[in-house]
């Protein structure tokens, strides 16, 4: 049976004021730290009670009493929802940019602007850096919408990108073929040419030995 991933904790500025500490550090990286620290007094002392650690040790580690706690996660609340207001203002832009490009061009087209946009060195260059996102400036010459979709995915798979591009350019093998295949083939091809070769091949069998 698969196991299902916990709920993830939705807070509130009603919350305990320390859970609101936690999550202040735990946007801040510092958090583990902490909890490192709280499960080595546990393990030391033998207490069970997990809070009740919290609150003793929180003082040590930035906590600010309720109403500082509170208005901080406030202005947290604030930062977020003006952050997600710039970017569905930014989205909109983006999407009214990329619906002025015809839905698709030449495959070749596409592929060579792709090969050729910055944003296809910019995994290699931070590989630890998150999936990249397109900008509008990176779009504003697309070849096609297609080509921004095709983009956008590639982007953060360049090394497959170009190792299917290098296979695409390989002339493919030349088939061997043998001599009797060789001459059914021109056969096929040109009846006349092999009946030409056939009446010169007679005529040459034909002529009188030279050293005779």
């Amino acid at each position: 049976m698969a196991r299902t991933q916990p709920k993830k904790k939705i807070h509130t500025e009603h919350d305990d004021p320390h859970a609101l500490w936690q999550f202040r550090l735990e946007r801040e990286g510092n958090w583990r730290k902490v909890k490192r620290e709280i499960l080595a007094i546990k393990k030391e002392t033998g207490e069970k009670g997990y809070s009740t650690i919290v609150h003793r040790i929180a003082g040590d580690h930035d906590y600010r009493g309720a109403t500082e706690e509170r208005e901080l996660f406030r202005q947290y609340l604030q930062v977020e929802s003006d952050l997600q207001k710039g970017d569905i203002a930014a989205q909109s832009e983006f999407e009214s940019i990329v619906n002025r490009f015809p839905l698709k061009t030449v495959p070749k087209t596409e592929n060579n602007w792709i090969a050729s946009h910055p944003a296809m060195r910019r995994r290699a260059r931070n590989p630890k850096a998150n999936k990249v996102i397109l900008s509008i400036d990176d779009v504003l010459e697309a070849p096609s919408q297609a080509a921004v979709n095709k983009l956008q995915y590639w982007c953060n798979e360049p090394k497959e990108f170009f190792k299917g591009l290098q296979a695409a350019e390989k002339p493919p093998p030349q088939p061997v073929v043998h001599k009797k295949e060789e001459a059914e083939v021109i056969r096929k091809k040109d009846p006349t040419l092999v009946e030409v070769r056939s009446i010169i091949t007679n005529i040459l069998d034909d002529l009188p030995d030279a050293h005779n």
